[in-house]
């Protein structure tokens, strides 16, 4: 069992700014929580959400152009994710989408999380 994690002011600040933003990467958050904190590195960021994420108050979003995106949902879920701009949209794909992938695939288990591409509606206007 983990024992409880330490909640600095740089802790909680992460935290707080990965919460605002929803779907972040560790140098969104550096860039916001910097202006608290001007002393704070990006290893301490990374050190930081790293710990979020083991104790399940962030998880681990898809990966966009090699970056691991921070998601404030730890609830589990899918995601939208826009070519051109990179936005993230939550999403639930349901069961029986779900079960058609499989087949469609002959595959028996899919990932807990699933990440659609397409163009956003703002990108394509």
């Amino acid at each position: 069992m983990k024992s409880a994690m330490r909640m600095t002011p740089q802790t909680i600040l992460v935290l707080n700014v990965a919460r605002k933003f929803g779907h972040s990467t560790n140098s969104e958050i550096l860039t916001e929580a910097t202006k608290q904190f001007p002393a704070l590195s990006a290893t301490t960021v990374h050190r930081i959400t790293k710990r979020l994420i083991a104790n399940r108050l962030l998880a681990e979003g898809p990966k966009i152009n090699g970056q691991i995106i921070i998601d404030s949902n730890t609830l589990p879920h899918d995601h939208f994710l826009c070519n051109d701009c990179h936005g993230m949209k939550d999403l639930t794909i349901n069961k029986t989408i779900r079960d058609q992938i499989k087949s469609e695939l002959g595959v028996e288990s899919l990932p807990t999380s699933l990440t659609i591409y397409g163009d956003c509606k703002s990108c394509l206007s």
